[in-house]
């Protein structure tokens, strides 16, 4: 139904070409080629952790072991190991959506290794160490009471941003020394710190989460000596070893799974010629080829749909009317600045009952109502009566409800009330359909526009402007339909 605009309401028409410019004979329009490119054992997630601070220190509490045997009145074996370490570590976590580009982790999985991987790169510092172990006083037990002196460090060795290799912890210093007399071996043993690091990764609620504890630094320092003298009193050990220390700058975290993804492919379709004029459509992630569910067949719908609506041009007016009283093509009132409400009554219902199973109202006349219609009507349920509502909605000529075969019934003159709750607008909105009418040489209304039938065009408003300028004016934007 067209809302109709007589040629009184109109104060002007600015624009109305007759010769149509917007013919379209070509579409080009993008799509997308879909392709499976599922991932296996690959990683799902990599974040790097620059400069990681320090949150948690582990050292070892025992750092040598100092060892003295006597062979013969006048012959000492020593064997000394000395073992200390500082580990730092960083705890964090790390989260990221399950949903990936086109895809998402199915699970988390790696064929081989560990599914997260901790990678550190920084500098490595590496110097020689001396130190010598001696008795403070004479008479004492060497092995409890021996004293390592001050440790003097040569100069360093620094390899910088590289991936740094952390050895295997914890870190064992050995040493020891053949007895020849006893043919026996001296030994002195001594650990330092465990590696206490862990990333461990789970999917959980629609997240990619990591828990994880990396270094951030580790220094270690390894010495080691031994002697055989002929006395006892006041000895000293030379010990000699290395102090490396891994300064970590950046971690690299990266987690393995398999993903259900999809690539897409951009490829440009070409319908109808070059005749007129030519429209480009964007790729976007309805249109696709390639998917099962449309086989391709969505391009080519759009793309005929605009050649078939535009192979002949579309008119477009701009005219400026008055805000009042507008009514439809079959006569009911679709806009008003007096009435706000549609009028409707019992008389537009009726109602078939003759199907014990449902209710069927209808609209008594032809033609549809520009209107949600609702209804009032009784059911006898149990003998019990019940008011229910049924809705008729705009531009529709009826509407089934259904019955509890056996436990309801309808009364007669079971309906109780007609009525709507839409408003009638005042204004023109996008979307409404009209006709406009200017005064012919007759002295008549007649259209701007008609077919080659002598039928009225039907227009679309595709803009509203509403003007203050004394009086109150609306500025509608038409499109043929």
């Amino acid at each position: 139904m067209a809302i109709l605009i007589p040629s009184k309401n109109i104060y002007n028409i600015s624009e109305n070409n007759k010769v149509l410019d917007n013919k379209i004979t070509k579409v080009s329009l993008e799509n997308y080629l879909v392709y499976p490119s599922d991932q296996h054992s690959s990683p799902v997630l990599r974040n790097t952790i620059l400069s990681p601070q320090t949150s948690v220190t582990e050292t070892n509490s025992i750092n040598h072991d100092w060892e003295r045997v006597q062979a013969s009145n006048v012959a000492y074996y020593y064997a000394c190991a000395y073992q200390q370490d500082s580990a730092g570590y960083y705890v964090g976590t790390i989260e990221m959506p399950q949903q990936v580009k086109n895809g998402y982790v199915e699970k988390l999985y790696r064929e081989e290794g560990d599914i997260v991987e901790l990678k550190y790169y920084g500098d490595r510092t590496t110097q020689v160490i001396t130190s010598q172990v001696y008795m403070p006083s004479s008479g004492e037990n060497f092995n409890k009471d021996a004293q390592l002196s001050t440790i003097v460090a040569g100069e360093q060795t620094i390899e910088e941003n590289i991936l740094l290799e952390i050895p295997d912890m914890p870190i064992t210093t050995i040493e020891e020394i053949g007895m020849s007399e006893l043919s026996q071996v001296l030994r002195a043993s001594v650990q330092g710190v465990t590696n206490t690091s862990y990333a461990n990764a789970r999917i959980e609620n629609g997240m990619v989460v990591v828990n994880f504890k990396a270094l951030t630094r580790f220094t270690t320092d390894s010495m080691k000596g031994n002697d055989a003298v002929n006395t006892s009193d006041y000895p000293r050990i030379p010990m000699t070893g290395t102090r490396t220390t891994y300064s970590v700058k950046e971690i690299q975290l990266i987690v393995y799974g398999n993903t259900i993804q999809v690539d897409l492919e951009t490829n440009t379709v070409v319908y109808g010629d070059n005749s007129q004029k030519n429209i480009t459509l964007s790729s976007n992630e309805l249109i696709q080829n390639g998917s099962k569910f449309l086989e391709g067949s969505l391009t080519q719908h759009l793309a005929q749909s605009i050649l078939s609506d535009y192979k002949n041009g579309k008119e477009t007016a701009v005219i400026k009317c008055s805000i009042g009283e507008y009514y439809d093509d079959i006569g009911d009132l679709r806009l008003s600045t007096k009435q706000t409400k549609f009028e409707i009554s019992e008389g537009d219902i009726t109602y078939d009952t003759d199907d014990a199973t449902c209710i069927e109202f209808k609209i008594t006349r032809d033609q549809v109502f520009p209107f949600d219609i609702l209804i009032d009507y009784t059911v006898d349920t149990w003998n019990i009566s019940e008011r229910r509502t049924a809705l008729i909605p705009k531009f529709s000529l009826s509407v089934t409800e259904t019955l509890d075969v056996g436990n309801e019934s309808i009364p007669e003159d079971c309906v109780d009330r007609v009525y709507t709750q839409d408003t009638i607008p005042m204004a023109f909105v996008e979307g409404d359909v009209v006709i406009p009418y200017i005064m012919g040489a007759n002295g008549y209304n007649e259209p701007i526009s008609a077919y080659n039938n002598g039928e009225a065009k039907l227009f679309k408003v595709v803009g509203t402007n509403i003007y203050y300028d004394g009086a109150v004016w609306q500025e509608l934007t038409l499109q043929e339909v």
